[in-house]
């Protein structure tokens, strides 16, 4: 849905009363008969994230809607409120190559694993992929056999970032068939593959292919050796963490990172030695992969290391290390933050929010979330940052986790001072939270969005205060 349609203004409806259930039980009513499409389509994807299931008749008859959005949001609204009745639509969607991936963006754990696994098989089969790592993707959804099928067919694809999606899936989901696969790649590959295997054993813990990667560490040159190395290490062989220096120190960050990461697994007084080496690195890369790397551990130790990179010359090294450093030094690594914040490059804001938002989502840290706060646009100092253009997706991002992440109480607070928030974006996805139940109604705010001007703002605030059914 676009931005301009999400937020397109129309008259605000009839009401008894601010604030009341008759007052919004009208704005959604007028909403599902307005003549504008995104109207429609806003408060059909509301009334089914709130599973308003007293709605179901309208969904159901939107179905045949003129217009394709409004279908596609009734569809995604029947599936939460009445699936066993919208089984046959999806399927039907899932079996048409060009609608297969449509039907990809619903699947989820409130859907009947059946339905599930009939589009996450249409999508392990498809010619494309992408749709192909969307479905193993989808594994968590299935279970037993179905889920073994899907992973089985992906950690034997053709395509081999279909390959390394599977052996991850398979590895978090507990399904230790990846190790074989990739130790056949490992010692019989393409140079890239074998330098990928060499790596995902490492990721993987695969104890499994120990003699393997010593045998490639022995007898190979170059990066192969270095990475079967680092692999080793992680695994456990004391000696090949030794060894590691002249990977660390290595000006090709795809040998020094995989170094990195072992390192880092390693902990310790001589792996936090080493890893000085690269935070202290001439390239960049090299220093940037020690800082999203050491920014992904809890240990404070190991993240002290890049307390450098906070008055690094470059700003991408400034920023992670800030990320990773903001509840140790948080004086300094809001500063670094703030200056990202109001600097003019959108990418490094784009990286610098998604290290905040996994730390906050994996920790929820009060100095993470005033973190992410500044760039949402929501902490005191930064209320003149403007939220508009390529900034949104990161205003976005960082408000999402906000809502969804940290104890309740805070969560409300962030809904409150985002429904004040200028950007109408913002003022829904708070919404939009609340009537989800992610958030606790957070009152007066609520109510002012009820007759806010922007019309997917207002729906979305009334399909939150309508009471549960």
């Amino acid at each position: 849905m676009s931005t301009a349609g999400l937020c397109a203004c129309a008259p605000v409806a009839p009401d008894a009363g601010p604030g009341s259930g008759e007052s919004a039980r009208s704005i959604v009513l007028a909403a599902l008969a307005a003549p504008d499409a995104a109207a429609r389509a806003v408060v059909l994807d509301a009334v089914g994230l709130a599973h308003r299931r007293a709605f179901l008749p309208a969904v159901v008859a939107a179905g045949t809607d003129a217009d394709p959005l409004v279908r596609a949001a009734a569809l995604r609204a029947r599936l939460r409120l009445d699936p066993t009745g919208a089984a046959a639509d999806l399927r039907a969607l899932a079996a048409d190559p060009g609608n297969l991936g449509r039907a990809l963006t619903v699947v989820g754990d409130d859907l009947p694993e059946d339905l599930v696994a009939d589009v996450l098989d249409a999508a392990s089969r498809a010619d494309a992929p992408a749709h192909r790592a969307s479905a193993v993707e989808g594994a968590e959804f299935v279970s037993g056999d179905r889920r073994r099928r899907l992973l089985d067919r992906a950690l034997a694809d053709p395509d081999p970032q279909v390959r390394r999606v599977g052996a991850t899936v398979a590895a978090r989901l507990g399904v230790v068939d990846a190790g074989p696969g990739l130790v056949v790649a490992l010692m019989d590959g393409p140079h890239e593959h074998r330098l990928d295997a060499a790596r995902r054993l490492g990721e993987l813990g695969e104890v499994c292919a120990l003699p393997a990667l010593l045998h490639v560490a022995a007898r190979d040159e170059g990066p192969l050796r270095e990475v079967a190395t680092a692999s080793l290490c992680r695994l456990g062989h004391d000696a090949s963490c030794g060894a590691l220096r002249p990977a660390v120190a290595s000006r090709e960050a795809g040998v020094a990172g995989p170094a990195i990461e072992a390192l880092a697994a390693l902990g310790g007084a001589e792996a936090r030695g080493l890893l000085a080496v690269a935070v202290a690195h001439p390239e960049v890369e090299v220093r940037l992969a020690a800082a999203e790397v050491l920014g992904r551990t809890e240990s404070a130790a190991e993240r002290r290391v890049l307390l450098p990179l906070l008055a690094d010359e470059r700003a991408e090294p400034r920023a992670l290390a800030a990320a990773a450093l903001v509840d140790l030094e948080p004086a300094r690594a809001f500063a670094v933050v703030f200056e990202a914040a109001r600097g003019s490059n959108p990418g490094l804001r784009a990286r610098l929010v998604e290290v905040l938002e996994r730390r906050y989502r994996r920790w929820s840290t009060p100095a993470s979330g005033r973190a992410l706060a500044i760039l949402a646009g929501l902490a005191d100092e930064a209320k003149d940052v403007a939220v508009t253009g390529a900034d949104l997706p990161v205003a976005l991002t960082a408000l999402g986790a906000l809502l969804s992440a940290g104890p309740a109480l805070d969560r409300s607070l962030f809904a409150d001072a985002a429904l004040r928030h200028p950007a109408p974006e913002i003022r829904y996805l708070a919404a939009r939270a609340v009537a989800a139940g992610e958030v606790e109604d957070p009152g007066s705010a609520l109510d002012a969005a009820l007759g806010d001007p922007v019309v997917s703002v207002r729906v979305a605030a009334a399909v939150a205060r309508l009471a549960p059914d």
